[in-house]
């Protein structure tokens, strides 16, 4: 929170709860780190796919690819999401947009 101040991000909203039950239909920006497994981060991309192919979304999920990004990039291979490329600095984040407007 005391870095939402420092950097004057006004409109930065901290939730506490599962994220299945949260609305995440005004987001624009989500950040995942080592968020969940299995079941839970199969919902969240399917959610945040939906959402993708919608309207123009950017996810950075940081975390291992087995049992977590892996659901991210089935997003990718039905067109919901793409994958930009790494970035050698954070190998470990996958970074997703939109795929209808990237």
């Amino acid at each position: 929170r005391r870095n939402g101040e420092r950097f004057a991000l006004p409109n930065l909203e901290f939730i506490h709860a599962d994220v299945r039950d949260v609305d995440l239909s005004d987001g624009t920006a989500f950040y995942l780190y080592f968020p969940f497994w299995g079941e839970v981060a199969h919902a969240v991309a399917r959610t945040l796919g939906d959402l993708a192919r919608a309207r123009d979304i950017t996810v950075y999920a940081s975390g291992p690819r087995h049992d977590y990004g892996e659901h991210f990039l089935e997003q990718v291979s039905q067109g919901a999401l793409c994958l930009a490329p790494q970035r050698r600095d954070f190998a470990d984040v996958m970074l997703l947009r939109s795929a209808a407007f990237a």
